[in-house]
């Protein structure tokens, strides 16, 4: 089942990403789930995003769509699509998402309640060669949308580069 909603999201992502027109952008991390909690085992993660040509502008931020996935060494899996802002102050850049997507445990039995879970993301991030050199925070929850919502947070160093 796990593989199945992985596919089915990943594959609505990809064609949202081939239907965009121009300055997207890729960005990768490397970290750690179970950062910042006692309750939950910490475990490496991997964590990409692609963000679609800004649509507008809102309060100083461009905003737009985006995708995203999580994966785990316990063989936690999120993937989901969603909306996505940025802002440069400067040399600095400051992105936020909100990305609803299908979640499913692996080996650790981490359960977030539900296979619907919403992965909101802070990050930020500095220019570096061709590309963006930055830190993200990411949490996974579903909102209250089941009984149980204990949430999962992590925290990568990423590299991201527009295309």
């Amino acid at each position: 089942m796990k593989t199945l909603h992985f596919i089915a999201v990943l594959g609505f992502a990809t064609s949202v990403a081939a239907s965009a027109a121009s300055a997207q952008n890729w960005t990768f991390g490397l970290g750690t789930d179970g950062a910042y909690s006692s309750d939950e085992q910490q475990a490496a993660s991997l964590e990409g995003v692609w963000t679609d040509a800004p649509r507008g502008t809102f309060a100083g931020f461009d905003y737009g769509w985006g995708a995203g996935f999580e994966v785990d060494a316990d063989g936690d899996v999120w993937a989901g699509a969603g909306l996505h802002a940025q802002r440069d102050f400067d040399a600095v850049r400051l992105s936020l998402s909100i990305m609803p997507g299908l979640y499913e445990a692996g080996t650790s039995d981490t359960e977030l309640g539900g296979p619907v879970e919403i992965r909101s993301r802070l990050g930020v991030s500095v220019a570096a060669g061709q590309g963006r050199l930055g830190l993200s925070y990411a949490h996974i929850s579903n909102g209250g949308l089941y009984d149980d919502n204990p949430g999962k947070n992590a925290a990568y160093l990423t590299y991201g580069w527009a295309y």
